[in-house]
């Protein structure tokens, strides 16, 4: 039986797609009831404190090595070829690879344990002690990477969409459970251990579900993965593992620095901001899932003038789609915050605004190393990220004292302003599509500046029109809707990627009915 067809490529991406974002709406209602709930029952101390140990436990992930990346790799050529032996062995290679990594990571967990109370000083309103909490974070991470490792066989052979749906219906259950345990005992360890239980729960379905799907994984004859294979990986590995720490030193330590800049108060009320900016993440990375894959395989089988144009349409998507959603954040989430949580959670309005361009930027390089990853570039940009997450550090501090939590996330943008925003394209047309890169940059600066005429245009109206409340949700969630797409709309209604992403969806469109 084939486990895997590649004629199927943009059905699959679009159903992965479809489905990873119906069912992260649904993730999105639930956890925002579920904050809701958490706020009123506890408090901002409480926030900051899940804020901080989760950045904590994710810099602590950074022993995955980037063994993730390196397989799933390696899956992409595997399972367009149909070769089940290997794709065995690759999973066998993974499994003892993420116990080691489980393991490695608690130790280390254990190790830094008797400094956390150093960095946090709790207040009258908390009566746990920060080490059973920290614990529990900890534990929650460990027991992730047991089972985990055969999610990512799911998602190379792009039925991603199924376990957004087992983790979809499973953490909706999580959310309902941990409002209930708030609403009547107020107590957050049970709260934590819920989660706990909950993530353990996903990898153990997740696991049998792909035993299910792809029944040779239960042969017992296994092969070693030939010297080739492994050299490859080993190298990899290593490229992957200095971009790993750089992702770290980027995107998890903004709340550390808080906290030891500003107290974990001042984590707590930027935490709201971080929820809503972390979902939107996540359902935005949908989209990248949904066609991670589906690169993966085309950059297998098409010449480089046909992966340029792929890139384009890919590049003229995410700036509508993520420019949109990153728009919409930043004139939005004031309102969303002070309805939801209350006034005195609202901060000025330079953290969302800075918070939506790291978004964005973040998105602008997602598509980039999915095309980066799907080509095995790996090598090229190791030492590039390494001086992206010092820069990120150091002007984190130097900000974070000057302008306080605004300058740290600045800190963020401008890092990756330098860096990759201009080195990853570059790469990827010199070694992956050997063009020349000034194609890119002329269009993404044309992007860019379509971008910030859209905020400021925005800004100006929302100014004029002053509401609060839900009236004041409703009109501007409307002006960001009709400004964004009209000015778009406008500027690239002759383009030819926008006549090819209409003529797809038309066509998407036609089928379904």
């Amino acid at each position: 039986m084939k486990i895997y067809t590649k004629h199927n490529r943009t059905s699959n991406a679009i159903k992965n797609v479809m489905v990873g974002m119906g069912v992260q709406v649904l993730q999105v209602l639930t956890s925002l009831v579920c904050r809701v709930i958490f706020v009123r029952f506890l408090n901002e101390t409480y926030l900051g404190i899940s804020g901080l140990f989760s950045n904590i436990i994710s810099v602590l992930s950074l022993a995955e090595l980037g063994i993730g990346s390196a397989i799933i790799y390696e899956l992409y050529a595997t399972l367009a070829n149909n070769d089940e032996k290997k794709t065995q062995s690759l999973m066998v290679y993974y499994k003892k690879a993420y116990m080691l990594i489980g393991c490695i990571i608690g130790l280390i967990g254990l190790i830094i344990m008797p400094f956390v109370n150093k960095l946090v000083i709790l207040d009258d309103t908390v009566h746990e002690s920060v080490y059973t909490l920290y614990i529990l974070y900890l534990l929650n991470v460990v027991v992730s990477y047991f089972f985990s490792y055969r999610e990512n066989l799911i998602i190379a052979s792009q039925n991603g969409y199924i376990v957004d749906i087992i983790r979809t219906v499973l953490t909706i259950v999580q959310n309902i459970v941990q409002c209930i345990i708030l609403i009547i005992t107020r107590n957050f360890i049970l709260y934590l251990v819920i989660h706990i239980i909950i993530t353990l729960l996903i990898n153990i379905v997740i696991y049998y579900k792909s035993t299910k799907m792809y029944p040779f994984l239960k042969e017992k004859e296994v092969f070693p993965l030939d010297k080739e294979t492994k050299n490859r990986m080993h190298s990899n590995v290593k490229a992957i593992f200095i971009s790993t720490v750089s992702s770290k030193l980027i995107n998890s330590t903004d709340n550390i620095l808080i906290t030891a800049l500003g107290g974990i108060v001042q984590t707590g009320l930027n935490s709201n901001y971080v929820l809503i900016s972390a979902t939107l993440i996540a359902f935005t990375n949908k989209l990248c899932a949904g066609i991670r894959a589906g690169i993966g395989d085309a950059v297998v089988h098409k010449t480089d003038y046909e992966k340029i144009k792929l890139h384009d349409e890919i590049h003229f998507v995410f700036f509508w789609f993520f420019g949109f959603c990153s728009i919409c954040y930043i004139f939005l989430s004031q309102d969303v915050v002070a309805l939801f949580f209350g006034e005195k959670y609202v901060l000025d309005f330079a953290i969302p605004l800075i918070t939506g361009l790291n978004m964005y930027i973040y998105h602008e390089y997602s598509y980039n190393d999915s095309f980066l990853q799907g080509m095995g570039l790996f090598k090229p940009i190791k030492y590039l990220n390494i001086v992206t997450g010092t820069l990120n550090i150091v002007l984190s501090i130097v900000l974070g004292k000057l302008y306080g939590t605004a300058g740290i996330l600045a800190a963020t943008f401008i890092s990756q302003l330098l860096t990759y925003r201009w080195y990853v394209p570059y790469v990827l047309y010199k070694f992956g599509f050997k063009s020349n890169v000034l194609h890119y940059f002329k269009r993404d600066l044309m992007y860019a500046a379509q971008y910030a005429s859209i905020i400021f245009l925005i800004y100006i109206i929302c100014k004029l029109v002053n509401f609060t409340g839900v009236l004041g949700l409703f009109v501007h969630m409307v002006i960001c809707v009709v400004i964004v797409n009209l000015v778009i709309v406008l500027f690239n209604f002759r383009k030819e990627e926008f006549r090819k992403f209409t003529q797809r969806m038309y066509s998407i469109v036609s089928k379904k009915k």
